[in-house]
């Protein structure tokens, strides 16, 4: 679980030049997951679950198309707060969840390689093994 909210913190603090209710909406989930626990943080549930609420309401606006309705993202940064926050709300013994947030945590759009994992990736992708290792070091460390 540490390593889920580390990912979602990641992701809260990644807004870049943010005004208005997005950069509300960041502020709150930095806030939220603030690091009072280096480690293991445990944001409040009931707090957790009012800011998934506001993301989700931020970001459910739809556009008919064609082939059918496409979802409208403000801010991309905000999906993977959301996807956490519903993990450590909801879906915590979920492996295809958990994927799912560190990809879009990890990824990076370069026009040679489209959206995704790539290259540009390495440097996330390390930085998060290198968390979860110092996760499971303390974890094993005798009290």
């Amino acid at each position: 679980m540490a390593l889920l909210l580390r990912i979602t913190n990641r992701a809260a603090s990644r807004k870049g030049k943010t005004s208005g209710t997005a950069g509300e909406l960041f502020h709150k989930a930095s806030k939220l997951l603030a690091a009072r626990y280096k480690i293991a943080p445990k944001p409040d549930r009931a707090a957790a679950r009012n800011l998934h609420e506001r993301l989700r309401d931020f970001q459910n606006e739809y556009v008919r198309q064609r082939w059918g309705p496409v979802r409208v993202v403000h801010h991309w940064n905000l999906m993977p707060v959301k996807k956490g926050l519903a993990l450590y709300l909801w879906h915590r013994d979920s492996p295809a969840h958990r994927y799912d947030l560190a990809v879009n945590c990890c990824q990076h759009y370069d026009p040679r390689h489209g959206n995704g994992l790539s290259g540009p990736s390495r440097t996330k992708l390390l930085e998060m093994v290198r968390f979860m290792f110092l996760v499971e070091a303390q974890e094993d460390e005798p009290s």
